[in-house]
């Protein structure tokens, strides 16, 4: 089966008067995808092995609460439910495929409570509704077909006042029942609204983002345990920039292309921008090119003293001495002249005043392994290369990286190798 889920402005036809939605969830299922022995469209069971039918539907549930499935192929009306749901005081809603032959969607009930509501995906028919735990929002439900379970990403009341925590509420589809309404994340925030979660791949852990007034976030939850699993480290983002090269790009897409030098002041304004506003600092700025009168950054990054800055290009004249200036990493075109641009930055530093090492240096390099590996050994001679160079990481590609063969190779024959240079 295939399903994924998201929310979008879709127009429809009501009454003859086209209307745009404020909010739509949608799903993509196979209705084939019914476990063997179960019945599928024409009332007959799918025998074991037999092959899927390829047939799939597009299920909309709109903002007045009303479900559409809608035929893929040449999006003809299959069927269309309405909920008995209030939708005008409580619009948070989602719909997901199930393996179970259901769609699952989250609305408020009549009486404002919010339901899961469990409909046929092959009739539309409404085959259960579940009250949910009092307080909670519930927005985004996620099978695990492995457990028999459904996941929905929820929040409820916290022990602070009018604080928020994000919990995961475990339904059992089968019997018709809450199970458990565990933690997603130790910490309140008041503001976080889970918006899409899904099981990773190959692990037994469900991944949730969440986005609020000032913060976005992520919670992992361990599906065997139904406990917490402690984030990645918060905010691993860098600033990347650089002075521009593509023209042609520019001009097709209507941004300025200045001339050169142009472009570098407005790069080092731009800089000196960021600085400010990730120190708190907010004075007025005043530059050849921007004028800011209050340089606000609310929310503050969470990396400390700021984000760290990489910075584009092989120019020894200006992007290297802003390389040496304000960033923590550079980022080359690698050639023949490696090793002087490397040797140039250094000179840089040493005129700022920066420690060479400090700054990491990275070259722009596409990988390609070949359709089954056989460029694995140039591939790692030529980082092999780059790093007796003083090169200590590359950024760019994989070339036919859309086949996934490629990757594996990556990850199972170039990636430990070069773990040594």
């Amino acid at each position: 089966m295939t399903k994924w889920g998201t929310e979008l402005a879709f127009p429809a036809r009501r009454g003859g008067v086209r209307a745009k939605l404020a909010a739509v969830a949608v799903a993509l299922l196979c209705l084939s995808g019914c476990p063997a022995g179960q019945p599928r469209a024409g009332g007959q069971p799918r025998a074991a092995g037999s092959p899927p039918r390829a047939s799939s539907n597009l299920v909309v549930l709109d903002a007045a609460g009303r479900l559409t499935a809608y035929d893929i192929r040449d999006l003809s009306v299959r069927w269309s439910t309405t909920l008995p749901a209030s939708f005008g005081e409580f619009p948070r809603h989602a719909v997901a495929a199930g393996t179970d032959g259901l769609v699952y969607a989250v609305a408020a009930a009549e009486d404002s409570h919010p339901a899961l509501f469990a409909v046929d995906a092959r009739t539309g028919r409404i085959r259960f509704t579940l009250p949910l735990p009092a307080g909670v929002e519930a927005r985004v439900p996620v099978p695990d077909p492995a457990r028999g379970r459904l996941y929905l990403l929820a929040t409820r009341p916290s022990g602070t006042a009018g604080g928020r925590q994000a919990v995961v509420v475990v339904v059992d589809p089968i019997g018709r029942r809450v199970m458990n309404t565990v933690p997603a994340s130790p910490a309140d925030r008041r503001d976080w609204i889970p918006y899409a979660g899904a099981l990773i791949a190959g692990s037994d852990r469900l991944a949730i983002s969440y986005h609020g007034e000032t913060t976005t976030g992520m919670a992992i939850v361990d599906a065997g345990t139904l406990r917490p699993v402690p984030c990645p480290a918060p905010c691993r983002q860098w600033l990347g920039v650089g002075a521009a090269w593509n023209e042609e790009e520019s001009r097709g897409l209507g941004v300025p292309f200045p001339p050169l030098a142009e472009r570098f002041q407005r790069l080092e304004e731009t800089l000196q921008i960021c600085l400010q506003m990730w120190a708190g600092d907010e004075r007025p700025y005043r530059g050849r090119h921007y004028q800011l009168e209050r340089p606000l950054n609310v929310p503050q990054p969470l990396t400390k003293p700021h984000p760290p800055i990489m910075i584009g290009g092989n120019g020894e004249r200006k992007t290297l001495r802003l390389v040496a200036k304000y960033a923590q990493a550079c980022n080359i075109f690698p050639g023949p002249d490696t090793r002087h641009k490397l040797e140039v930055l250094r000179e840089h530093c040493a005129r700022e005043g920066r420690d060479y090492d400090e700054i990491l240096k990275t070259a722009y390099y596409g990988i390609d392994v070949g359709e089954n590996g056989e460029n694995v050994g140039k591939v790692l001679d030529d980082l092999r290369g780059l790093a007796d160079l003083g090169i200590q990481a590359t950024l760019g590609y994989v070339r036919d990286v859309w086949r996934i063969k490629p990757l594996e190779i990556v990850a199972e024959r170039v990636i430990p190798e070069a773990r040594a240079f």
